[in-house]
C-alpha cells in the first residue's frame, strides 16, 4: 500500500536505512506521478541519529548543487532544508538505473568471471571524469565503493549516488586528512575489486 510524504510523494518502497536515513521509492503526485527517489531522515531514529542523518542529507545537497549537470551525477530535483526536517528529491531513471556495480562483480565471480573488460574502462573512465570535476570543485567524494555505482549495460550510462559523506576542501573546518588523494586510494581499491571478482586479497 502507498503512503503519501509530504503531501507531495506517493511512496511504495522504503530502502534499507543508510547513514542519510531512508530512501523512498515515490511518484511525484504534482508532476503527472514521475518516478523519484526521496532521501530523508528516518522518522523512527533517536533525535542524535536523525540529526547526524540529516547533516549527510545537506551535505549531499551542497555536493550535487555543486557539481551539477555531470552526467554520471544524479539530478538534484528539489529540497526541503527549512521544513519539519531536510529532504532530497532526486530524479529517477526508471524503475532501476542499471547494475549495482557490486552486486555484479559478486554474481560473477563463484564463476570466476569478470565484468566486460570495455564495459570497464568506461565505467571507471566516466567514474574519474566526475571525480576530476568535483577535484576541480574543491570536493572529494570519500566514499568510492562498487555499491555506489549503477551501470546501465543498454545506455552504457553510470551513476555514482551517495555524496553524504563528501569533504569540501574550501571549508576552513574540512579534515586536514581528507584530500584528493583519498579518492584516488579509493579508487585503487574499487579497481582491485573489479579485477579480483570482489576478493580481499
Amino acid at each position: 500500500m502507498a503512503s503519501l510524504f509530504d503531501n507531495r510523494y506517493r511512496y511504495d518502497t522504503i530502502y534499507p536505512r543508510g547513514r542519510s536515513g531512508e530512501t523512498l521509492r515515490a511518484y511525484d503526485t504534482q508532476a503527472e506521478d514521475r518516478p523519484v527517489v526521496i532521501k530523508r531522515p528516518a522518522p523512527q531514529d533517536a533525535p542524535p541519529w536523525r540529526a547526524a542523518q540529516e547533516i549527510s542529507i545537506l551535505n549531499e545537497k551542497r555536493a550535487l548543487e555543486r557539481l551539477s549537470g555531470h552526467p554520471v551525477l544524479t539530478e538534484l530535483r528539489g529540497s526541503a532544508p527549512s521544513a519539519r526536517w531536510p529532504f532530497l528529491h532526486l530524479h529517477c531513471d526508471g524503475p532501476r538505473p542499471g547494475e549495482i556495480i557490486g552486486e555484479w562483480v559478486l554474481a560473477l565471480a563463484p564463476q570466476n568471471n569478470r565484468l566486460p573488460e570495455l564495459e570497464t574502462l568506461l565505467l571507471v573512465d566516466r567514474l574519474l571524469d566526475l571525480l576530476n570535476l568535483a577535484h576541480e570543485q574543491q570536493v572529494v567524494y570519500n566514499d568510492v565503493d562498487a555499491k555506489h555505482l549503477f551501470w546501465d549495460r543498454d545506455a552504457y550510462r553510470l551513476k555514482l549516488i551517495d555524496w553524504g559523506n563528501a569533504v569540501f576542501l574550501d571549508d576552513p573546518a574540512h579534515p586536514a586528512n581528507i584530500t584528493p588523494a583519498t579518492d584516488v586510494y579509493q579508487v585503487g581499491e574499487l579497481l582491485y575489486f573489479l579485477y579480483q571478482g570482489g576478493t580481499a586479497g
